[in-house]
């Protein structure tokens, strides 16, 4: 069982769920932090790392899995409420990912206040957000961005984005 520790790690993980940046356009937007010294051709912190992230970080990579997933906090649990009623809505949060990583369309209902609530929409804590890919940063010191880090990893994830905390 996963222990937890000091070190932070983020995910940012696109608000559009079934958004997944192609090989090549992850590697365009890895090539454009190369180019402005933020990461190595690797993904480890340049000299300008904390142009993306106050502070800096280690390292960040493209986190690519195989199916659909959530991402958040890899120790514990979850607490998932309802956006509108505060219900709690683990179990019903539960089998709504599992249908959605099976290609469904992640759509629940609250048992308590009967509003339709999307996956992202959940009120969760720890954070967590779905998605088909993210962005590791791995052992950060702080969960805002700078500017040109948000202009960048928006280019780089297609739009918005949730950050997504995690000890695990």
């Amino acid at each position: 069982m996963p222990r937890p520790h000091h070190r932070l790690n983020l995910y940012l993980v696109s608000k559009d769920t079934d958004r997944s940046p192609t090989e090549e356009e992850w590697e365009l937007s890895l090539q454009q932090m190369v180019e402005s010294g933020a990461v190595d051709e690797r993904g480890w912190a340049g000299p300008r790392a904390e142009s993306l992230l106050p502070g800096g970080f280690q390292r960040l990579r493209a986190d690519r899995p195989p199916n659909r997933a959530v991402f958040g906090n890899r120790t514990g649990g979850n607490r998932v409420r309802c956006p509108y009623c505060v219900a709690p809505l683990a179990k019903t949060f539960s089998r709504a990912a599992e249908v959605w990583r099976r290609g469904g369309d992640g759509a629940m209902k609250c048992d308590s206040c009967g509003r339709s609530v999307g996956l992202n929409e959940v009120a969760a804590d720890p954070p967590l957000a779905v998605g088909r890919f993210a962005v590791e940063i791995r052992d950060v010191n702080t969960t805002e961005l700078t500017e040109e880090g948000c202009t960048l990893f928006q280019s780089a994830l297609g739009g918005d984005f949730h950050v997504i905390p995690s000890r695990g």
